[in-house]
Formats: structure tokens, sequence, C-alpha cells
């Protein structure tokens, strides 16, 4: 479109689009490599395939693309889109007419074009204040489905059962009379409490291992089950066994999803500040500037609470 030959094109493609590709491709990996402080296999393996998708997406474009285009040649714009595919080679506006207008018209006032545009993303981040992590249960399904339609009528006609009990794994001497007392104590407050339900013990052979069968009441999943199973396992059984030497161990879908909630969310503050770190030094690198680094990491945190908090809205 500006009368370079083939090689030149490349060359001027090269040293902006792919540049760009090469440093915001490396933002992403730098960005991933923080999920791997996660605790949790899940989080660790997401991130090995972002980062693997990463690099080798940056790897395409900086040595597979550009030898597509010289095989291409003037062919490149053979299948070009009507309107869209349109492209102004204005030497004067190199970033065509509608984002030249929008430069314009905020560099004609940055102040009051700085406090609108920050003012707005704060608000659409206010949202994020009432974030509230969980899981998905079953009371979050469509009513059409029939598993729902099972779940509420085992709630309705047998409000003491459940498919996800509680699991209270007393190991070592749990046959011990100290032992024996505390779970059977256990069984009787958990027994009159209504987010619980009748519990049953159970007993290894040798006596060394005892289990506490607990229905959790409505959905294992849910807030109120989630705050029920964490004061059992902080507060109810530490206090009844404070006396007993056996290991007191909790399972259950319910216990399953507070330890993957603590293992991701606990450490929030490290990933979070070891990314904007790396952030900012390969910014530094990159622009040389520590102010605009600076500006790019504020304005990151400021786009991304922007997303959280219209998710959170939503």
């Amino acid at each position: 479109g500006r009368g370079h030959d083939e090689l030149g094109a490349i060359t001027a493609a090269g040293a902006t689009a792919s540049r760009a590709v090469l440093f915001s491709g490396s933002a992403f990996v730098v960005a991933m490599f923080g999920m791997l402080l996660v605790p949790s296999s899940i989080m660790r393996s997401l991130a090995v395939g972002a980062i693997a998708v990463g690099v080798v997406s940056v790897a395409a474009a900086t040595t597979l693309l550009p030898a597509v285009l010289g095989l291409l040649g003037d062919r490149v714009n053979a299948l070009r889109i009507p309107f869209f595919g349109r492209k102004s080679f204005d030497d004067a506006s190199p970033e065509g007419r509608f984002w030249g207008a929008i430069i314009r018209r905020v560099l004609r006032r940055p102040g009051l074009s700085f406090a609108l545009s920050t003012a707005f993303l704060l608000l659409l981040a206010a949202p994020v204040l009432g974030l509230h992590t969980g899981a998905n249960g079953v009371t979050t399904l469509p009513d059409r489905f029939a598993s729902k339609q099972g779940f509420v009528a085992l709630a309705e006609a047998f409000p003491g059962t459940t498919t996800d009990p509680v699991e209270v794994v007393v190991v070592g001497g749990a046959s011990g009379p100290a032992e024996t007392s505390a779970l059977e104590s256990v069984r009787a407050e958990l027994g009159n409490d209504q987010r619980f339900g009748p519990g049953a013990i159970e007993r290894s052979v040798d006596g060394e291992v005892a289990v506490l069968t607990i229905p959790v009441a409505g959905d294992p999943t849910s807030e109120e089950a989630v705050a029920a199973v964490r004061e059992l396992r902080d507060d109810l059984l530490p206090a009844a066994f404070a006396g007993a030497g056996a290991e007191v161990l909790v399972g259950g879908a319910t216990s399953e999803n507070i330890d993957y909630f603590d293992s991701v969310i606990d450490p929030a503050p490290f990933v979070i500040g070891f990314v904007l770190l790396l952030t900012f030094v390969l910014l530094t690198i990159v622009f040389r500037s520590v102010v605009v680094a600076v500006t790019s990491v504020l304005l990151n945190l400021l786009s991304v609470g922007a997303a959280y908090g219209l998710l959170v809205l939503v």
C-alpha cells in the first residue's frame, strides 16, 4: 500500500506489529507464571498449557508468519473483506480516522478525559467489593433437570439425608475412652444442629479408625454448608478432641471445596504482587521508562478491576 517491495513490507511489519506481538506475548507468559505459585494441580496445569500456547503463538508470529507472507507476496489481499478490509494508508493518521478522532479529542482536554475515564472504570470495578467465591452446585441447575428435581424431592421428603455427607475420620486409637466420648459428643451436638442431620459411627476391625458420617442440610456446595463445615473443622472438633491423642480429619464434598478455595484464594496476594512486579520489570525494559511502566501497571489493575466488577454485576 505504501510502495514497498515484499521484503521491505515484511521488514516494516516485523519492526512494528511483530514487535508488539513479541512483547505482549511475553507479558502474557509472565502473567501466567504467577499461576504456578498456586498450590493446585488444576491451576498449575492451566498455567503450563497457557504458557505453552503463548510461547508457540509468539514463535509462529515472529518466524512462520513472515515466511508465509513471503510466499503469498501481493496475494496477501486477494480475499480482502469489503468495507472491513479497507486500510488507511494516510501517513498523517496511520491509526485510521476513527481512532485518530478519539485521540485528538482526548488530547484537547487530557485532564478531563483522564478524570472521566478513571471514574468510569472505578464505577465499573465497584461491584468487586461484593464478590463471593464458591462452586456450582445442584441448586444452580435449571429446574427442568431431572437431577435438580431428584435433589429437591430428596431434601423435602428426607431432610436428614444427603448425597454428599461430611466424613469425620478419627485415626489412631479411635476406640479409646476419650476418643469414643468425644465422637459421641460430636454426633449428639450435630444431631441437634439444623445445619446437619443424625450421624452414624463406624469402626474398623482393629478399632484404630472410626468414621462419623453426618448429612449436611441443603446443597453441600452452598455458602451455608461451607460455613457450617468450616465451623465444624475449626471450632467444634478441636474443642471436642482437645484431650484425645487421635488425629481427626474431615472429608466429603464440602470439605474438598473448602480446601480448594483456600488453596486458590490464600496465595492470591502473592500471585498478584509477583505478576505486577515481573510486568513492571518487563515493561521498563521494553519502553526504557519507569513512568510508562508504572502507568501501564496501574491501568492494568484498573481494567482488570472493571472486568471483574462487570462479572460480579452480571
